[in-house]
């Protein structure tokens, strides 16, 4: 096995890098998992080429080089772009454009799961009722301190305050962890 040589590895790198960089800071943003680099180098490599596609003709124009122009364009603007999709994400400013221009795009969330509770984050509060497997019903307040797991293999929840059934807070010291193997069924109420 030959080692790749020092040119063929900045290659690699510069094909990948602010596909990788746009979409590891759009992930913070957005539910789910950022695909290792194995199982993502292709779509890395499609983020990058449209990404250059536009910006390489900009940076010509701009005549800019040197360590800022590798920094820049390479690290800085895919930072950038990165948090601006995701922001945009959140408050659901593409879906917005697309549905005023009659187009309809898929869903970024890879479940519902994960779709409900990342609107219940944008939210202040979000009341809660989880069905337990042995039919127990677990009323609660889904605030800042609240967790919901977005690993696709455990879907655990932390509920920062527990309620009555009249959503009534009962417990202002401890919240409740539940494992995903015990919920059943799970309930979101908004808070109007």
């Amino acid at each position: 096995m030959d080692l790749p040589k020092a040119d063929e590895v900045y290659f690699a790198i510069a094909a990948m890098a602010p596909g990788f960089v746009i979409l590891a800071l759009r992930s913070q943003f957005v539910a789910g998992r950022l695909p290792a680099i194995k199982e993502g180098a292709i779509f890395y490599v499609m983020i990058s080429v449209l990404y250059y596609s536009i910006v390489v003709p900009i940076f010509s124009m701009i005549d800019i080089s040197g360590p800022l122009y590798h920094l820049t364009l390479y690290f800085f603007l895919p930072v950038v772009i990165g948090v601006v999709l995701g922001v945009s994400y959140q408050h659901q400013l593409v879906r917005t454009l697309a549905r005023r221009m009659g187009l309809n795009i898929i869903h970024p969330a890879p479940s519902g799961w994960d779709l409900m509770f990342a609107q219940t984050r944008t939210r202040p509060w979000t009341w809660i009722i989880v069905t337990t497997r042995d039919n127990e019903r677990i009323h609660g307040l889904m605030g800042g301190k609240s967790f919901a797991s977005s690993a696709g293999t455990d879907r655990d929840l932390f509920i920062q305050r527990l309620a009555d059934p009249d959503f009534n807070l009962v417990d202002r010291e401890h919240g409740l962890w539940i494992r995903a193997s015990d919920i059943k069924f799970v309930e979101v109420i908004p808070d109007e």
